[in-house]
């Protein structure tokens, strides 16, 4: 009767009276390779798939306890599909996959160590756990020690079913904070937030949008906008991105220009005009009267209140003056 190999491990089994004068070279050939499936490393660089070798009665890769990927991109292992326990190493830059080409494959990530099974179709991750003895989730409660987080454990902890340690009255409304190096409770600063503004004299850039209303208390104080304060009108152009309410006193012959428009906006100025000197002021083309009467000749000395509205970017003014010689 012939001699016949082992379906897992592939070793010899020496049929009755079989190499006579040699059975023990193979039986210490078996003992070898017995030695390597416990405890044997190989060792490989892997960028792209690779196939362990096999070999029946001899030395081979896939019989080999550990598999260290020392180097390289990453890439998919494929083992025999038999049973068999593995520790993987993964010095690659990529993740490196164990597969028997089954349906479930076992992924060990960039910098791991893990341990992966193969039930002879689907390879998986091992994970062992540790009673942890309450430190984090009461005595005799088991939670993973082998993975950083696992998403049971993680699922566990976003749902409250797992406690954080040292959690009580003064963790109200605290997070777990990472300084990059160690993690523990503490509260959100609002340096820990990329772009957020202080809650006391808050500064913004760029705009801000509203919806659905604002309430201020206390007043707002804005530099280079749009504000409550009176501002004196530059030479004789009136900005209708600056302030709100403007003042200009002329004493001869003037005529007005108009800057700041906003294609697509509602805008408008009231202007506090101030003619002395029986001064006319004139008016860019854009500018509408209502009824087509134009009011400015007939003004004469005095203070006057004037409004300047426009709905389209500037294309039309609307001019009404609605106080006339206010003392």
């Amino acid at each position: 009767m012939p001699s016949t190999y082992s379906s897992r491990l592939r070793l010899n089994f020496q049929a009755p009276g079989d190499n006579l004068n040699t059975w023990g070279l193979v039986l210490n050939t078996d003992d070898q390779l017995l030695e390597d499936a416990i405890a044997k490393r190989v060792a490989f660089a892997l960028s792209g798939p690779k196939t362990l070798t096999t070999a029946n009665g001899a030395d081979d890769e896939a019989r080999s306890a550990f598999l260290d990927v020392t180097s390289g991109s990453g890439g998919a292992i494929t083992i025999p599909a038999v049973e068999k326990l593995y520790a993987v190493r993964n010095g690659a830059s990529g993740d490196v996959t164990v597969t028997t080409g089954g349906a479930t494959n076992a992924t060990v990530k960039p910098g791991e160590v893990g341990w992966v099974v193969s039930d002879g179709a689907n390879v998986r991750r091992v994970q062992f756990t540790d009673y942890l003895g309450g430190r984090i989730t009461g005595v005799g409660t088991p939670v993973n020690s082998t993975d950083a987080v696992t998403k049971a454990y993680a699922d566990a902890l976003a749902f409250n079913s797992v406690a954080l340690p040292g959690q009580g009255p003064g963790t109200i409304g605290q997070f777990v904070r990472s300084d990059g190096a160690n993690a523990g409770w503490a509260t959100i600063a609002v340096t820990d937030v990329t772009g957020a503004a202080p809650l006391s004299a808050p500064s913004f850039t760029g705009g801000v949008g509203v919806a659905g209303g604002l309430t201020v208390a206390g007043g707002v104080t804005q530099t280079g906008g749009s504000v409550s304060n009176v501002t004196a009108i530059a030479a004789l152009d009136i900005d209708f991105s600056a302030n709100d309410a403007q003042t200009k006193s002329i004493s001869s012959n003037s005529t007005f220009t108009f800057s700041g428009f906003v294609s697509g906006r509602a805008q408008g100025v009231i202007v506090k005009l101030i003619i002395t000197s029986s001064a006319v002021p004139t008016w860019p083309a854009s500018v509408v009267h209502p009824g087509g009467v134009n009011p400015s000749a007939s003004l004469g000395n005095g203070t006057h209140y004037l409004g300047l509205v426009s709905l389209n970017g500037g294309t039309q003014v609307l001019l009404v003056v609605f106080g006339r010689n206010v003392s």
